[in-house]
């Protein structure tokens, strides 16, 4: 049997592998949503900072509420993009986060019509990290750490936390998935993959074979319904959380060739990760820490604090974690050479030493993982440049001891929780738990108002509905026809004068420039966003007349054609409905013309 510290604690290096990935997923997230930052983010878009406080009825709190330009917003996607590359690197780990978080929370706050699940699932695995040792390996936190690093073990209330938060998402989605077609029917699968806005080729492809979906079916639902017991399990506890992560990976894996939900299997998969056992981090270890890597020597200048620290950081993010660094002058001959030279010297496992850029272009091929650059940095291409480079700091080192002496000081990372956080973490933990079983359906739980504002306050409210109840049967694309003052017609969506086309894409989600204008679409149609419609189609007036100034347009009409999924082997059947309308240049909230409302509360 594993002891509760075992079970419920976290390896240091495991929380740095998280740390990594949800750095690089605030990046990857931010590059995706700039595609249409103007149009999601600012007051030229659709839902305009006086749209959000008239439908919401209140401000949300959000730093991108601060002001509807386009630049502003611009600078707020920068700065996020900063702290996230920080996150990343590991400097100042958890106050990096802390901030990170706060501009993911704004960024989803501004515009939540676009938002999907994988964002609820990143801003929490963020706020969680906030309380734990995340920078106490591979980060600059830990080169600038000069303690020993010897346990690796990591076991907090916090620690609990995040793993239970991971563990939930799969627990309560299961418990969500109540219709029929999961249990007893396994026709799930069937459904999600025939929503041909999400299926990709593989998806199309595995459609034909019906009792291999319902196997997918019986196998993802029972999988996410027994993940604690897996996860959680005291008997044999690495073998069988191994099992679970390589089942869940796998599915995770299957989710991401099948279906385009953007970055949602990846957020997913750094959420795993968590579960990673120290064993598998041992293992690794022994394979990196080879005779060759150990035989490394690093001199550096004595009294160099800018030199000592460069090579701290060298040999912490190229994973050579058994050089041995020491000042030049320690070793006379050693320290001849460096006076010579005016540069560093490294010395390999036969006892041949490298100088300047040509000693730095060698020690990174020796990296384990970063190996393969090392013939890159040492290219003739790069030699030249790359000696003046060397060169130019070295002559300037004592200037940069003196910035590395402000912004990068020897620190100790403390990779203890203190009481006051793990205090806080438990009662955030009870609220998570809380409001996930106000979700649920099969037990009538009522999460008192003031737990709700507790998890609203720091975005611990979460529902995770995905492909829950059943996934959805009814999908479509929509086609916008704008006519200008003399009559013709327009295709708004084109960009060009003329009858818009009917037809259907093969893959709908080509009818949609990313997955948020796809979300976008998915809610617009809602009987509760009635009141974002008429912003919409001012943005579109507003598109064609930036566009086309000298052709003037009257009045825009929003179809969406309809799909319904039917039982295999039945075709879709089809209809075609007329939205909404509205005429451009009035005023968004008198003028636009109400059809029907509601028309497709399945797309949510």
């Amino acid at each position: 049997m594993s002891s509760y510290r075992t079970i419920f604690g976290i390896d240091l290096r495991t929380l740095a592998l998280v740390r990594v990935c949800l750095g690089a997923l605030i990046i990857a997230d931010l590059l995706m949503r700039s595609v249409a930052f103007t149009a999601h983010y600012t007051d030229a878009g659709v839902l305009p900072r006086e749209a959000m406080s008239t439908i919401l009825g209140h401000v949300p709190a959000s730093l991108h509420m601060i002001s509807g330009a386009p630049w502003i917003t611009a600078l707020l996607f920068v700065v996020a993009g900063i702290f996230g590359l920080l996150l990343m690197l590991g400097y100042r780990s958890r106050t990096v986060a802390f901030i990170s978080w706060i501009l993911l929370i704004s960024l989803d706050a501004r515009n939540q019509w676009v938002s999907q699940g994988g964002d609820m699932l990143l801003r929490v695995l963020v706020f969680w990290a906030i309380f734990l040792p995340i920078g106490a390996r591979f980060s600059v936190d830990a080169a600038l750490d000069k303690s020993p690093k010897d346990d690796n073990a990591h076991f907090s209330i916090a620690s609990a936390g995040l793993l239970l938060q991971v563990v939930s998402v799969y627990f309560f989605t299961a418990l969500l998935k109540s219709a029929p077609e999961w249990i007893p029917d396994g026709t799930a699968v069937y459904y999600a993959l025939s929503n041909d806005a999400l299926a990709t080729p593989v998806a199309v492809w595995l459609r034909q074979f019906p009792l291999l979906m319902s196997g997918l079916t019986y196998f993802v639902w029972t999988l996410e319904i027994l993940v604690p017991a897996l996860v959680f399990s005291p008997f044999f506890h690495t073998q069988i959380r191994l099992f679970a992560l390589a089942l869940l990976m796998s599915m995770h894996i299957g989710f991401l060739a099948c279906l385009d939900i953007a970055l949602f299997p990846l957020i997913s998969l750094t959420s795993l990760l968590c579960l990673t056992p120290p064993v598998v981090w041992d293992w690794l270890s022994k394979r990196v820490r080879t005779p060759e890597r150990a035989a490394i020597r690093i001199y550096f200048d004595d009294g160099c604090t800018f030199c000592e620290k460069t090579c701290r950081l060298l040999t912490t993010f190229l994973i050579l974690p058994d050089a041995r660094m020491a000042p030049a002058q320690s070793e006379p001959p050693v320290g001849e050479i460096l006076e010579a030279n005016n540069s560093w010297v490294v010395y390999d496992q036969e006892g041949n030493y490298r100088l300047g850029w040509k000693a730095l272009a060698w020690l990174i091929g020796q990296s384990p993982v970063f190996g393969v650059l090392g013939r890159v940095f040492s290219s003739k291409l790069l030699r030249a440049p790359g000696d003046w480079f060397y060169q130019l700091v070295a002559d300037n080192r004592q200037r940069l001891g003196k910035l590395t002496a402000r912004l990068m000081p020897y620190r100790t990372v403390d990779r203890e929780t203190s009481v006051v956080a793990n205090l806080t973490c438990s009662f955030f933990i009870v609220v998570m738990i809380w409001v996930n079983l106000g979700t649920l359906t099969i037990i009538d739980v009522k999460v008192p108002d003031p737990v709700r504002a507790v998890a609203s306050s720091v975005r611990l409210n979460q529902a995770w509905t995905m492909f829950a109840p059943v996934p959805g049967k009814l999908m479509g694309w929509f086609v916008a026809l704008g006519a200008l003052e003399d009559g013709r017609p327009v295709d708004l969506y084109m960009d060009r004068i003329g009858e818009p086309d009917w037809s259907r894409e093969i893959y709908l989600e080509h009818n949609y420039d990313s997955y948020r204008w796809r979300k976008y679409f998915t809610r617009l149609p809602l009987e509760e966003r009635v009141e974002g419609r008429p912003y919409y189609l001012q943005y579109l007036c507003t598109q064609w007349h930036n566009a086309h100034p000298d052709e003037p347009l009257a009045s825009v009409k929003l179809y969406f054609i309809a799909e319904r999924t039917q039982p295999y082997p039945q075709p879709r059947t089809s209809e075609r409905t007329l939205t909404w309308r509205s005429k451009c240049g009035s005023d968004p909230l008198t003028e636009v013309i109400e059809l029907r409302k509601g028309i497709l509360p399945e797309l949510s």
